[in-house]
């Protein structure tokens, strides 16, 4: 079984790849969840999971997928909001 470290160093490999960077990091019960920005390749997107989340009055969607053993996630509201 890989490591902690290990994990998030072939996530961060897998994620440049997919033309993503990592923007934050935390650990769960020994399981690292990784926010990113989405990524470019459809192919990245195909198999996640989209978790929608209201929270006073304001819908955001998330995309949630599972990669060496690591939790990597995305907001998609970013993407939308229109430049100041």
């Amino acid at each position: 079984m890989m490591n902690m470290f290990d994990a998030m160093n072939a996530v961060r490999r897998r994620l440049r790849q997919a033309g993503s960077d990592i923007l934050h990091t935390r650990r769960y019960c020994q399981r690292p969840f990784i926010k990113i920005t989405p990524p470019v390749r459809p192919g990245e997107r195909d198999n996640a999971t989209e978790i929608t989340l209201c929270c006073q009055g304001e819908r955001r969607q998330v995309y949630a997928r599972q990669i060496e053993g690591c939790l990597v996630y995305w907001d998609t509201t970013e993407e939308k909001r229109p430049q100041e």
